[in-house]
């Protein structure tokens, strides 16, 4: 059996190419991303390029959807592997607020994913990792 590995955020860009990379090396790949459409068309590119890979719908900053993912997961493959806490965001960046920095709003969301979501995200996959030999 296939060792497994999720790579969170990885319907494009570094977390897409790490999903590459671990997919050519012989790892089942879960691709997640925060839509069901772009998870699945990352999966169906991966495949295409002789991956063996999932694509599931994640927000990393839901810790119900980080449980969702957790129960597919332990209900297909029993263990997890690998976790690649890849996703994160910059919203700021779209969003300057009048001092032409930052919106305070978008600075929420920045947090919320890239510092909460790597907490939800360890806490709801790590029972599964913990079930691996090698995770």
């Amino acid at each position: 059996m296939a060792d497994i590995a999720v790579v969170t955020g990885s319907t494009r860009g570094i977390g897409f190419e790490t999903a590459l990379a671990l997919g050519l090396s012989g790892y089942t790949v879960v691709v997640t991303g925060r839509s069901e459409q772009a998870a699945a068309d990352a999966a169906r590119r991966l495949g295409e390029r002789g991956v063996d890979a999932q694509g599931q719908e994640l927000d990393v900053a839901s810790f119900e959807s980080v449980q969702r993912l957790a129960d597919i997961i332990a209900r297909d493959h029993g263990r997890l592997d690998v976790l690649v806490n890849n996703a994160g965001i910059a919203a700021e960046w779209d969003a300057p607020s009048r001092s032409q920095y930052a919106h305070p709003e978008s600075v929420r969301r920045t947090l919320e994913t890239n510092v909460i979501g790597v907490f939800h995200t360890v806490e709801g996959l790590l029972p599964l990792l913990r079930r691996s030999d090698s995770g």
